[in-house]
């Protein structure tokens, strides 16, 4: 698979996205397309910027993109502090998803320039009559499934692949390696105790059980984690499948946004997607039947799946990832009401699921052997 090459300077502000910008950059995918005018017609702040623009072409004989297109990047104060993440989405359009059957919108332009800063130019849904799912509004049973048959063909096509063993297989730093040891950097930081008590007096802070208001099991339990899941199969994981990057066609068929792939455990996927997606009555009642289907899925698309009792044990362990991001996430990428409603959905999960315990008793020595 090819790599996107730093081969063309991307903008840092908005105001560089000019017409006679969009003009070159859309020449790759629709050559001869000319760009008359680009109008601002809505921006969103969040852990990338989203530009959503009105373009008026010239006309011409060949394909013209959409009116209406989104751009995607770094555009915010704390841009340095995500470009990581800009560099995955662009190389997660550019060399991951055209490997996968899943509705995603239709990416024109997918760089990364010599200096790092990278972008994506996305046809804009909501030309389609698509519906955006949130963090506030949990889904049902049936989307559930809908959405974990996808994630079931994402992960079958990469299970336990050889090419995963080339860490550029999709480019370089196109996946994030194993899992949660990735973060296990910025765990420092942000469980230092002054930071961790920021986040303890806000809203999310409050409304987490006593118990799990403690900073140094929460470093230990993630340290064992990551070292659980580097003895894990692998495959690819979306990694972010929760609420607000999911969304639906018009006729209801389950699409996916902002990639952020990674080589790790199938769980940490199905695990993040159903305790955030679910209404906390309703994940007690049918997280057991949907991550059966789930296992079910795979089997049929020729997966040598994991035993049930196997699989809710990866499943129950992974509920901790979840739990840390949200507990932990910055109000600068989410609203405090989606970190809220977020962290009390894991944190219940954590109770429900006794997390601490079955990662505390987990013996590392023993699985060494």
């Amino acid at each position: 698979m090819s790599e996107v090459i730093g081969r063309r300077h991307l903008p840092a502000t908005i105001e560089e996205l000019s017409a006679a910008w969009f003009t070159e950059a859309l020449s790759e995918r629709c050559p001869g397309v000319s760009v008359l005018d680009a109008r601002v017609v809505d921006l969103i702040r969040g852990a990338s910027t989203k530009i959503r623009f009105e373009l008026t072409y010239r006309p011409a004989s060949g394909p013209v993109p959409p009116t209406r297109m989104i751009a995607k990047g770094g555009f915010g104060d704390h841009s340095r502090l995500r470009a990581e993440m800009h560099l995955h989405e662009a190389l997660a359009y550019r060399n991951f998803v055209p490997t996968l059957s899943v509705r995603t919108p239709d990416c024109y332009v997918a760089h990364v320039d010599e200096q790092g800063r990278a972008m994506v130019l996305i046809e804009d849904l909501a030309l389609s009559n698509s519906r955006f799912l949130t963090l506030q509004e949990p889904i049902g049973y049936e989307q559930a499934e809908a959405f974990l048959a996808v994630l079931a063909g994402i992960h079958a096509r990469w299970w336990n692949a050889p090419e995963l063993a080339d860490p550029n297989v999709f480019g370089e730093r196109a996946l994030i390696s194993v899992g949660v040891g990735y973060l296990l950097d910025n765990t420092e930081r942000l469980l230092a105790p002054e930071m961790f008590a920021e986040y303890m007096v806000l809203p999310r802070g409050a409304a987490t059980p006593r118990v799990l208001r403690d900073g140094e099991r929460l470093r230990a339990g993630l340290r064992r984690l990551a070292e659980f899941q580097r003895r894990a199969g692998v495959t690819v994981n979306h990694g972010d499948a929760l609420l607000g990057n999911l969304y639906l066609t018009a006729q209801g068929e389950p699409g996916f946004l902002d990639w952020q792939p990674n080589k790790g455990p199938w769980s940490q996927d199905i695990s993040y997607f159903l305790t955030s997606a679910l209404d906390l009555p309703d994940r007690r009642r049918w997280e057991t039947a949907l991550l059966a289907y789930y296992l079910n899925t795979l089997r049929e698309l020729g997966v040598k799946a994991p035993r049930f009792d196997e699989a809710w044990l990866l499943y129950r362990r992974n509920v901790l990832w979840g739990f840390y991001a949200w507990l932990l996430n910055s109000n600068a990428f989410q609203s405090e009401a989606n970190n809220t409603a977020n962290c009390v959905r894991f944190a219940t999960a954590m109770i429900d699921h006794d997390v601490y315990g079955l990662i505390e008793s987990w013996d590392c020595a023993l699985a060494r052997a």
